[in-house]
């Protein structure tokens, strides 16, 4: 099966950047801040809310944090795609998308 690649594109909104698969659905509009590119294009890295202090403010990054993960994973479950998702501590990687399944009759 070919590896398909996440995009990531700024939108009308010049603080937003949307996620979309390449079938042209949204997967998440994230501000730019918590937006970066990994090591090859085919990577996306939504990073969490940096103005937060992790030790202080631990609450509320990991509030939003499950927010966006939930949000995301349900965008590729009502499209029935899968991708490889890398979590770590600075936010969360997708670096590859495969198409939707095919439904067999």
């Amino acid at each position: 099966m070919e590896k398909e690649s996440v995009v990531a594109s700024r939108t009308g909104d010049d603080e937003l950047v949307e996620i979309t698969d390449p079938w042209g659905g949204t997967l998440a509009s994230v501000p730019i801040t918590y937006l970066r590119t990994g090591e090859t294009e085919q990577t996306v890295i939504i990073v969490w809310d940096i103005r937060y202090n992790p030790e202080l403010q631990e609450h509320h990054r990991i509030r939003y944090r499950d927010a966006l993960w939930r949000k995301i994973l349900v965008k590729f479950r009502e499209r029935k795609c899968q991708a490889i998702f890398r979590f770590n501590m600075s936010g969360l990687e997708i670096s590859r998308v495969y198409p939707p399944r095919a439904v067999s009759s």
